[in-house]
C-alpha cells in the first residue's frame, strides 16, 4: 500500500525564499528517487505543506536517509521551523481506500 507523508514548514521571513528554492532544487531528484510517486510543495498563509507519496514504507525510509534530503536540510538549516511532519494512515473511505 501506498504511503502518504506530510510536513508542514514554518520559514523564518527572510528565509523563505531560499527555503522555497531549496525544496525547487530537491524535488526533482526526491521525484527520481525509486519508489517517489508525488513530491508536492504547497502554501497555506506563511506556512509551506509538502505532501508526499511512496510506493512503500521502504522507499519512504529511503528517501529519508539519502543524500538529496541531507542536502536540503542542509540548505534550510536555520531558516525553517518543522511544525509538523507525520506518515498519514488511510482510512477505508473514498476512492483507492483513501490513498492518493
Amino acid at each position: 500500500m501506498a504511503v502518504i507523508g506530510l510536513a508542514v514548514l514554518l520559514p523564518s521571513a527572510e528565509g523563505r525564499d531560499a527555503v522555497i528554492k531549496a525544496l525547487r532544487d530537491a524535488i526533482p531528484k526526491f521525484h527520481a528517487e525509486a519508489g517517489c510517486e508525488l513530491y508536492a510543495l504547497h502554501e497555506s498563509g506563511d506556512e509551506l505543506v509538502i505532501i508526499e507519496k511512496f510506493t512503500d514504507m521502504a522507499s519512504l525510509d529511503l528517501h529519508a536517509n539519502g543524500e538529496p534530503l541531507k542536502a536540503m536540510r542542509r540548505a534550510m538549516k536555520g531558516l525553517v521551523e518543522v511544525k509538523r511532519s507525520e506518515v498519514l494512515n488511510p482510512l477505508p473511505i473514498g476512492g483507492d481506500a483513501g490513498v492518493l
